[in-house]
């Protein structure tokens, strides 16, 4: 089953009605995280041929974009300087140390 979005010129698929409204879902997320623009939303339904099934598809791009935007964000802060030349030493990735830990502090993945 093909899902096509005039207003971004694109399309996806799903094995039923279900899944591929689930792939719409994420294909007009996954946009959201490749622009700054989004095109306007639409409240009606396309022309389509009888034999086609049209629907509208709900997302909230700003939660999409929070759950999956995985660009890095540059953060400054303190730590205590014994434990930072250690962590040199020992060659630590600090950003990976935050990261791990935040996840798990979030209870996220």
């Amino acid at each position: 089953m093909n899902a096509s979005f005039a207003k971004l010129d694109g399309m996806t698929e799903g094995s039923s009605v279900e899944d591929a409204l689930a792939m719409a879902e994420d294909y007009i997320g996954t946009y959201s995280l490749a622009t700054d623009t989004m095109p306007e939303s639409v409240y009606t339904l396309p022309e389509h041929a009888s034999t086609d099934f049209a629907s509208l598809v709900r997302v909230n791009v700003s939660e999409y974009r929070r759950k999956n935007d995985t660009r890095a964000v540059k953060k400054t802060l303190t730590i205590p300087n014994y434990l930072n030349e250690l962590g040199n030493e020992r060659g630590v990735n600090f950003s990976l140390v935050l990261s791990n830990a935040l996840r798990q502090e979030l209870g996220v993945k």
